[in-house]
């Protein structure tokens, strides 16, 4: 993850390679997350489809600079203003709850 920060940081915000923590650890993740069918498919899927987002908004808001910036301007700021707060990729929904969102 810290060499996918400095890319970003030095290319402006592009970085065109995907991630080897986001093409294994997504899928295996999903996978630990597999015996939370049998309590709730709601859940799994929900988490399944979160997961799944992330993988492919991350990789076109690094392709995309300039729609990142206006529409998904949380992640933008996470990488070009303070890599510490607003962590959120698909949606800022944890950043507003935990007081971690940095306005743009």
């Amino acid at each position: 993850m810290r060499e996918h920060h400095i890319i970003a940081r030095k290319n402006n915000f592009v970085d065109k390679k995907l991630s080897a923590h986001e093409f294994i650890g997504i899928p295996a993740l999903m996978i630990l997350f597999l015996p939370i069918y049998f309590l709730s498919p709601a859940l799994f899927y929900g988490v399944s489809l979160y997961a799944v987002a992330f993988v492919i908004l991350h990789n076109l808001q690094h392709k995309y600079p300039q729609v990142t910036k206006k529409y998904f301007w949380w992640h933008w700021n996470h990488h070009m203003k303070n890599q510490n707060k607003s962590w959120n990729v698909v949606l800022p929904i944890a950043d507003i709850l935990t007081g971690t969102l940095e306005k743009p």
